[in-house]
């Protein structure tokens, strides 16, 4: 098992490596939020708001529900319930995973447009409990992963910030010995593939 250090310095060379395109992520962040770039001392400029409204309408349009059904029109007699019960199966899933996220007065859909509409890219962190009975999908901004690939998916790092709170209950829903840090903290969390 891998050192904190270790883990910390892994989860830096990964963000360093993808720096110029969280770069990116920012300048088009400062786009949609209309940010006037281009101001001068006793100079005219103009922000226009046309990339904020073509996102917002595009966002609207994409965080519909999307139904998970095969058309019957393309599967044989016998095909049919066992597509049937696929599709039940996936509408399970997602009400799982809508209700985690409505808790928390979100929307997994729209996190997931919004982040795929201002970067180009999304990140989600997706498994199934051990029994089954779970399934979760969290959405991380795509600006705080970093991946390495070679003929897949070889490491993936999320450093991001947790404040006391958040530090407090990772501590406590993991069992982690010692006592969480005051104050905000900085939480390097490293996948490698083992083979």
């Amino acid at each position: 098992m891998a050192t904190a250090q270790e883990v910390i310095t892994k989860c830096s060379t990964l963000q360093k490596f993808w720096a110029p395109r969280t770069a990116k992520f920012k300048a088009w962040y400062k786009i949609l939020q209309m940010t006037d770039t281009l101001a001068q001392k006793g100079m005219e400029s103009f922000v226009g708001n046309d990339p904020r409204a073509s996102f917002n309408l595009i966002l609207n349009m994409l965080d519909q529900k999307i139904p998970h059904r095969v058309p019957p029109e393309q599967l044989s007699l016998e095909q049919i319930a066992p597509a049937n019960e696929l599709a039940k199966t996936y509408e399970i899933a997602w009400r799982d995973i809508a209700q985690q996220y409505r808790a928390r007065g979100r929307y997994f859909f729209r996190d997931l447009a919004s982040f795929i509409l201002a970067t180009g890219w999304y990140s989600v962190f997706a498994i199934v409990s051990q029994d089954g009975t779970r399934c979760v999908a969290e959405v991380f901004n795509p600006a705080t992963v970093f991946q390495a690939w070679d003929e897949r998916l070889s490491e993936c790092a999320h450093i991001f910030t947790a404040s006391e709170s958040q530090t407090k209950r990772m501590f406590a829903r993991n069992s982690w010995i010692g006592n969480p840090p005051r104050g905000d903290s900085k939480i390097y969390d490293l996948w490698e593939d083992d083979g």
